[in-house]
């Protein structure tokens, strides 16, 4: 249920995003079904003229997201969360992320 909400928020903010500098891709696992992983995912990859970051979303409620400086290849920002709720706010809960793939810098 969080996968697919999650999917449905990068999907219904796109736009806002490219718009803001940041590419979107989606990556699947080389698998004909997902659901058969020990620990099933929605994985999105981002990029902007400064940074690459990625956020991925478990079945089992888990998230995290890294932004890595491209020039650099620091580690600016890396978070874990153990239990995502059904009524997440993904963006509040993502926006140090974006604040710091559109920045290049930790805020």
């Amino acid at each position: 249920m969080v996968r697919q909400k999650f999917q449905r928020w990068i999907e219904n903010n796109i736009d806002t995003l490219q718009n803001e500098g940041i590419v979107t891709e989606y990556t699947m696992p080389d698998v004909e079904d997902i659901e058969s992983l020990s620990k099933p995912f929605i994985k999105i990859v981002q990029e902007t003229k400064l940074c690459l970051g990625q956020v991925i979303v478990y079945k089992s409620r888990e998230m995290v997201f890294e932004v890595i400086h491209i020039e650099s290849e620091e580690l600016l920002l890396w978070k874990y969360f153990e239990n995502i709720k059904d009524d997440t706010d993904f963006q509040m809960i993502l926006h140090p992320y974006f604040q710091t793939l559109k920045s290049g810098r930790i805020r």
